[in-house]
């Protein structure tokens, strides 16, 4: 598997997970306690457990809330077509200055695909060779 394969199998996996779960965006709702609700956009829960009303023991601390209401589904497909785009980019133009084309995966544009991969660097399909 190349670096490339790898890059976009993971943005596969991402985008999937992301069109799968409630639409967003999502948003933190504060309680009176040390604990917070997330909420999709139509005021559903989005970070709780069992029933459909949350119970208190259920609900995230409020950084946890706030770090994934931050990660809702409409922008983690945003984020997946912005890697996708500087993908074919780096494809395209492996070479910023119009001299002979190096492979895509040396050089500068290497270097900046595994640190797109950095992300993806606990996946059992990472090799240790993208490592920065």
């Amino acid at each position: 598997m190349t670096l490339i394969e790898f890059l976009n199998a993971r943005l596969n996996e991402d985008e999937a997970a992301a069109r799968k779960a409630l639409p967003g965006p999502w948003h933190v709702v504060d309680g009176d306690t040390d604990r917070a609700q997330v909420r999709d956009s139509s005021g559903g829960y989005v970070a709780a457990t069992g029933s459909a009303e949350a119970s208190e023991e259920s609900l995230p601390v409020p950084g946890t809330a706030a770090h994934i209401a931050r990660h809702h589904p409409e922008r983690v497909l945003r984020e997946v077509a912005a890697k996708r785009a500087a993908i074919t980019e780096i494809q395209q133009h492996s070479d910023f200055f119009g001299r002979k084309r190096k492979p895509v995966e040396e050089g500068l544009t290497g270097y900046t695909l595994r640190v797109a991969a950095a992300a993806y660097s606990d996946h059992p399909d990472f090799d240790r060779e993208w490592a920065l």
